[in-house]
């Protein structure tokens, strides 16, 4: 595996530690670019500041080969709709917002096409796996923001 650690994805500074936990693997993935296309069309919605996502390898998996992947945890919407409740949050400044995710907002009237932005990228997931791997590390919690990612320890025992 190559030693750089990058800096930069799809134009966007990268901040945090990066750490790999398994290589990447060959086999034909989308690039950069498209995945920044399909985090951009989510940022054209109204009100999306940030898209969240987990990766990692699992330790453990009752037998079967430990394989990295990706999870969409959600947006964080600012303003938060009214009547909606999430549990997850993400660190902004000296507070946090809450992670939206398809399940909080399935239930919401007016939100049909974020919803559906969201499981499109929640189903394409890994078909970026590889270009996450190699930008953002295992394990590792993702914010992205329309001018930036962010990258967070991540736990998941």
């Amino acid at each position: 595996m190559s030693t750089d650690i990058p800096t930069t994805f799809a134009g966007l500074p990268i901040e945090g530690e990066v750490s790999y936990y398994q290589e990447p693997r060959d086999r034909p993935q989308k690039t950069a670019e498209e995945f920044k296309a399909a985090l951009d069309r989510l940022f054209a919605t109204a009100g999306v500041k940030a898209v969240v996502w987990t990766q990692y390898t699992p330790y453990f998996n009752d037998g079967e080969p430990c394989v990295f992947g990706m999870n969409l945890e959600g947006v964080v919407l600012d303003p938060a709709p009214d009547g909606v409740t999430s549990y997850n949050t993400v660190p902004v400044g000296d507070g946090e917002l809450p992670v939206f995710d398809v399940y909080d907002l399935d239930r919401e009237a007016g939100l049909a096409a974020l919803v559906g932005l969201l499981r499109e990228l929640g189903g394409d997931l890994v078909s970026y796996e590889d270009v996450s791997l190699n930008a953002f590390g295992d394990p590792a919690r993702v914010v992205a923001r329309p001018d930036r990612f962010e990258v967070h320890d991540y736990s998941h025992d």
